[in-house]
Parts: structure tokens; sequence; C-alpha cells
């Protein structure tokens, strides 16, 4: 366990997992849009975002940021990018207060094939 979770209240503690499982979602996501095809396939990193906010939230944090950005330079994707169609590899960065404990996370994602 690291030195922020043994900081975490009993509750917070439980649901910190959450944050990595939110993450891993996004890219379970990307993964089947980028297998689909036609526009109906597109996730928008404005989209993708919002989703993994809600997830957050949804835990009982305050989210702080949640970022994609290209893996490789660490420039933030625009907006309306298409996660699947973008750069090789992305980079999802979150940070969520829980109580008066701050945790990051990120996870790198495959993005255009």
């Amino acid at each position: 366990m690291s030195s922020r979770n043994v900081l975490l209240a009993p509750d917070h503690r439980a649901a910190a997992p959450g944050i990595y499982k939110a993450l891993r979602a996004l890219e379970a996501e990307v993964a089947t849009r980028r297998r689909a095809s036609g526009t109906a396939s597109v996730l928008t990193v404005q989209e993708a975002q919002r989703s993994v906010s809600r997830s957050l939230e949804a835990l009982g944090g305050a989210v702080d940021y949640v970022q994609l950005v290209d893996a490789a330079s660490l420039r933030p994707l625009a907006a309306g990018a298409d996660l699947a169609a973008g750069p090789p590899m992305v980079l999802l960065a979150v940070a969520v207060v829980f109580g008066r404990v701050r945790l990051i996370d990120n996870l790198e994602i495959q993005g255009r094939a």
C-alpha cells in the first residue's frame, strides 16, 4: 500500500482501486472503438475525459484532472480528436482527491494501430 493510501479513510481506501478500473475501462472502450468501423466508432478526447471523470466522481472523489496526451511527446490531444485514430500511444493521467489525500494514476493506451 502506498504511503498516501494509508492516510485515506476506510471508505476512501475501499474506493481507491476504482481509479485504476476507470482507466482500464477507457482502455477497453478505445480498443473496442478501434476495432469497429464507421463514424459511430469515434471516441473524442473530450468524451473520454467526461466518461473517466464521471467514473471517478462516482467513487466519491473530487477530480483534479483527467488528461489525455501523446505518450511520446506529452503534448495534450485536441478535445475533438478521435482517440482510436490519434497517436500510436496515448497517456491517460488522472488525479483524484479523497478527503485530504490526492491520488494520481496513469495508463498508456494504444491509440492508432
